[in-house]
């Protein structure tokens, strides 16, 4: 009796702190849906930068440019933070469920609205890429806003051992095999674009092989199915910490990895046809401040850094404690790679934004 009175007492306070999270969600999607205003804030507050005629006039608008992009920073930031609370709830609800998988959404509102630039561009309607993003985060917060809700307790599947072996075993090629060099030729723009440009060509002889190239983006493609499926599980149960950081970076990398996929080979190879090199990335000749479209490339480019080391680091943590490693050993992976992720966000974002170390 006394077993079955706890049971749903701590139903009623799951309840309740189901409930009490719904302005959580619904101001993190508001910010969601402002993020492009963000972003445009700031390349406004850059162009009146140059403009600047006085040291304390240029001096409070680097201040606000600091603040526009911190804010579109601040998007992830709080959906991350949302998405912890609502993975620690102990009774997953239809609610909490669908709430934590928006905060999913949200955390990868970089490359998600990046990627709507992109297809809106290759449809010939880029002026249009606003207006969609407004319209679905608006449309959600809506939702969000009339739905009750709802704290039917739902029952998820466990992920499979064999699309965990699959997903880990993949990943693990394409790191070795790729990310790990890309990361690294990107640190070398720090010096000058021409040493990124030079070893980029020697990677090209292996990358652009007509049997490796296709099979890469395959593989990708399978990277990027069976990780949002496995989150899609994941998201429905309890999570610790660490697992919610996996779910969100790896949502996260998997919508970086499609719009970087068609931006390079629809956008760039296909109808603009021009070579996908530093140029290209940086989004030169503009750059990526100055740019009302390139701006959206600063947190785009940035948190993937950091995310894909991030994810890795999870993984590896993952590994460890399920084949009898100790959690602090793992979690000391997990903080370690994280910490080189950001290191290394932080030198390639550098570089991206112009800053070159070896340039005369």
């Amino acid at each position: 009796m006394a077993t079955v009175v706890c049971m749903i007492m701590s139903t009623d306070i799951a309840n309740t702190s189901i409930r009490a999270l719904k302005s959580a969600v619904v101001a993190t999607v508001g910010m969601a849906l402002l993020y492009p205003l963000f972003l445009k804030s700031a390349y406004a507050t850059a162009l009146l930068l140059g403009a600047a005629s006085t040291r304390a006039n240029s001096a409070g608008l680097i201040f606000a440019y600091c603040v526009a992009i911190g804010a579109s920073f601040s998007v992830p930031v709080t959906a991350a933070l949302v998405a912890r609370r609502l993975g620690r709830l102990p009774v997953p609800t239809t609610s909490s469920r669908r709430w934590l998988q928006l905060s999913h959404l949200a955390f990868a509102a970089p490359p998600l609205y990046t990627s709507i630039g992109v297809l809106t561009y290759i449809a010939g309607a880029g002026d249009l890429d606003y207006p969609v993003w407004f319209l679905v985060w608006g449309t959600i917060l809506i939702v969000v806003l009339c739905s009750p809700v709802d704290v039917t307790r739902i029952e998820v599947p466990p992920v499979r051992g064999t699309l965990r072996r699959f997903h880990g075993v993949a990943a693990l090629a394409v790191l070795l095999t790729f990310v790990l060099a890309h990361l690294a030729n990107h640190v070398l723009a720090l010096w000058t674009p021409e040493l990124h440009g030079q070893v980029m060509k020697l990677l090209e002889l292996l990358y652009r092989q007509e049997v490796v190239e296709p099979l890469l983006v395959v593989v990708m493609s399978l990277l990027i199915a069976s990780g949002l499926s496995m989150a899609w599980r994941y998201t429905a149960a309890p999570q610790e910490g660490f697992r919610t950081l996996q779910t969100l970076t790896g949502v996260y990398v998997a919508v970086f990895v499609a719009s970087h996929l068609t931006a390079v080979f629809v956008m760039a190879r296909w109808i603009e046809h021009i070579p996908t090199d530093w140029a290209f990335a940086s989004g030169a000749p503009a750059g990526l401040i100055k740019d009302p479209w390139n701006v959206r490339l600063i947190p785009h480019y940035s948190i993937a850094v950091w995310a894909v080391l991030t994810h890795v680091g999870l993984g590896v943590r993952g590994v460890l404690t399920a084949h009898g490693g100790t959690p602090r050993a793992g979690k000391w992976v997990a903080i370690s790679v994280a910490g080189l992720g950001a290191l290394l966000s932080v030198l390639i974002t550098a570089a991206l934004l112009g800053l070159h170390l070896g340039a005369t």
